[in-house]
């Protein structure tokens, strides 16, 4: 598989890189092909390239093959400013994976029956910028049914007055947002009923 690093919401022509963890907190650093404890003198080791998608401003990367060790995974994407990763780019989003030790685990079943695709309740949930009343458009936002984002929906961008929508059933669900230049304390937990 390819792909599985995905930033949906970065700025066209722009370079953008992934850093990923493990559970224990290590950075994969790409020039031993190992995790270690994390070194700030290290950070332009830890970068995995990005790639645009045409000129649409979503990027993806390749998870390291090289892993072999089943687990969730996360990352953190940076706007890279410079020649390399630096501890002064600026942090443009966030996600996480479920590794099977040879690829990503993808929700059972196709698109139509992912989380937050098919539920009863059509919930329209809202991003606001840190004032907390600025809607944020063109935010990048799943929906998961768990604290560590595996059982997950389809990310969706939102509308110009920072809006998506989920079907979604009654209870508690993990809202995840990325947008460039914003920092989110996700999961953000909303009671749907």
């Amino acid at each position: 598989m390819a792909g599985e690093l995905i930033h949906p919401a970065g700025l066209t022509g722009e370079t953008y890189q992934a850093v990923l963890r493990n559970a224990a907190g290590e950075a994969w650093r790409t020039d031993t092909s190992a995790f270690g404890a994390w070194s700030d003198a290290q950070i332009a080791n830890y970068g995995i390239p990005l790639a645009e998608q045409g000129t649409s401003g979503h990027f993806v990367g390749d998870f390291p093959t090289a892993i072999g060790t089943a687990g969730i995974y996360s990352y953190t994407v940076y706007h890279r400013a410079g020649a390399t990763l630096s501890l002064t780019d600026t942090k443009a989003g966030l996600g996480s994976l479920n590794w099977d030790g040879e690829a990503e685990i993808l929700p059972a079943g196709n698109a139509a029956t992912l989380y937050g695709a098919s539920g009863a309740i059509e919930f329209v949930y809202t991003v606001y910028k840190p004032d907390g009343i600025t809607p944020l458009p063109s935010a990048a936002v799943y929906v998961s049914s768990d604290s560590a984002g595996v059982n997950r929906s389809e990310t969706q961008v939102s509308d110009s007055l920072g809006r998506v929508l989920f079907h979604l059933d009654p209870g508690p669900a993990f809202f995840w947002r990325s947008a460039p230049g914003y920092v989110f304390a996700d999961p953000d937990l909303e009671d749907v009923s």
